[in-house]
């Protein structure tokens, strides 16, 4: 059975949302109450006053006042008793904001919302999709979602992680962006760090990338399975931040092969954002294999195995547990930046690396191109290594601890190049 497609339009009407809590009851004596109204991390507090509806105006004055763009993008008001209502000043965007008391014996009723966010950047509402045959939809699990013909972002409403879609294509034909910046710029004077989610969250079992005309696209895949291919990348609107950010968590099954990324692609990018562990990452390139591709792999990200074949590859793993058991280079530039664990083996068969880690790699075969250990500030160590003619070893300080004697492949010492400093005595065996 054809799975049914849903495509997005982004063409809600923007409503603004209200929400409305109270101060119920205040204790002044013995214990004072403090109500607090939070948004993210920050908090807004106001001890008890006399009665519910001057602590409920004292409090209101407080948020009113405070020039954070949390609480400076809502009209707060107080229309009546304990009572305190919030407003969206942006029909669209929405907010999420709670009351609570402490050190007394008060209550209150927390923050609910009588009119819901709604608009045309909101992934969760039906109005912004379209169901092929159908009309207006919301994607369900097993659907093929298209994101193409729009210039409309998707940014709120990103937790749909109970949808596994089995295709979505994000395609050249999209213009905005998918996910918000990790940092809050709506109002220039008053940035804040998004205390929202930043990556649209949903099941995919196949996802193909060509945003070459997009801004930032942010997915999470979850705990889902997904094959995720991506051939182009756009202009990412926030400076140093790679065009496609991905992050998903089933490291025995996820696999992410990058053909074209001009502008970058981050797996697991943010050391504080979401769990990510892929079992394959292959890197490859269309026309040029020196810039085709740049792809950057988190600190805290979790990676099996690794073959590249052309671009540039960081991969800058911070644990044993993220630490890539194999990597197979066979052209463009691999910086091995990992701050701990063992690499079981590294094959490469041309282009660069330079490994900058103190990492320690049990098997080196090197078939072909440059092997760079002089921007290392790290000790290393290689238990075996092999060498083949044509090859380059670039240590003239010395970083490594080369465990066994370097073997040399079908060929001898005037086939390579061997570049290990001054003052090395060298053993000589028949392999």
């Amino acid at each position: 059975m054809a799975s049914a497609v849903v495509v997005w339009v982004g063409d809600a009407p923007a409503v603004a949302q209200v929400a409305t809590a109270s101060i119920d009851t205040v204790d002044i004596t013995p214990a004072i109450d403090t109500f607090t109204v939070t948004i993210g991390t920050l908090a807004v507090t106001q001890d008890a006053t006399v009665n519910v509806a001057a602590t409920a105006a004292a409090l209101v004055v407080k948020l009113q006042a405070e020039t954070d763009g949390k609480f400076s993008s809502i009209t707060w008001s107080n229309p009546i008793g304990g009572s305190i209502t919030a407003v969206a000043k942006v029909p669209g965007t929405p907010f999420t904001v709670a009351l609570t008391v402490a050190g007394g014996i008060g209550t209150v009723t927390d923050f609910a919302d009588t009119t819901v966010s709604s608009g045309p950047n909101d992934v969760s509402t039906a109005a912004n999709w379209n169901r092929v045959g159908s009309g207006a939809s919301l994607p369900e699990t097993d659907d093929d979602a298209y994101i193409q013909d729009s210039a409309s972002s998707l940014m709120h409403g990103l937790d749909q992680s109970a949808v596994d879609l089995d295709k979505l294509f994000i395609l050249p034909s999209f213009t905005g962006r998918i996910g918000l910046p990790r940092t809050n710029v709506d109002d220039p004077d008053n940035p804040y760090v998004e205390y929202r989610p930043t990556g649209w969250a949903t099941g995919a079992s196949n996802c193909s990338i060509d945003a070459t005309n997009a801004l930032q696209v942010n997915i999470d895949f979850g705990t889902d399975q997904t094959a995720c291919f991506i051939d182009g990348t756009g202009t990412p609107d926030t400076i140093g931040v790679p065009a496609v950010l991905i992050t998903g968590n089933n490291e025995p099954l996820n696999t992410l092969a990058v053909n074209r990324a001009l502008t970058g692609v981050g797996l697991g990018y943010f050391a504080d954002g979401a769990a990510t562990a892929f079992k394959e990452l292959n890197v490859a390139h269309v026309t040029t294999p020196a810039t085709d591709v740049t792809v950057t792999v988190g600190e805290t990200a979790d990676l099996r195995d690794v073959s590249q074949d052309g671009g540039t590859l960081f991969l800058n793993g911070d644990t044993a547990a993220t630490t890539p058991e194999a990597i197979n280079v066979y052209q463009g530039v691999c910086h091995i930046e990992q701050t701990a664990g063992t690499i079981f083996a590294i094959n490469q068969y041309g282009g660069e690396v330079i490994h900058k880690s103190p990492s320690a790699t049990t098997t080196y075969t090197l078939a072909g191109g440059v092997l760079d250990f002089q921007r290392s500030h790290f000790p290393g160590a290689i238990t075996n290594m092999s060498m083949y003619a044509g090859t380059t070893v670039n240590d003239p300080v010395g970083t490594v601890t080369w465990t066994n004697d370097i073997d040399l492949i079908e060929c001898s010492l005037a086939d390579v190049t061997l570049n290990l400093g001054k003052n090395q005595t060298l053993a000589r065996s028949a392999i």
